[in-house]
């Protein structure tokens, strides 16, 4: 999945972690085209200025990056 303005995602795994205190998420977006298709996932590890929402897995996402590269999710309400 290469990453384009605007695009959706749906968050198939998230797992809070802290690092020396500061808090971060751990995510993996699949594709909404082919949610079962690993080739199509994406990772990320975003702090809280990345994720924009009260995110969980299964939700629809917008998905703000480059390339494979993810910079921050924003829930679809």
């Amino acid at each position: 999945m290469v990453i384009v303005p605007g695009q959706e995602g749906i968050v198939r795994a998230l797992t809070r972690i802290s690092i020396h205190g500061a808090e971060y998420v751990d995510l993996v977006i699949a594709d909404p085209a082919a949610p079962d298709d690993p080739a199509g996932h994406l990772t990320a590890r975003l702090g809280p200025e990345g994720v924009v929402g009260d995110v969980e897995v299964g939700d629809r996402v917008l998905v703000e990056g480059f390339l494979r590269m993810i910079t921050g999710i924003a829930k679809v309400e």
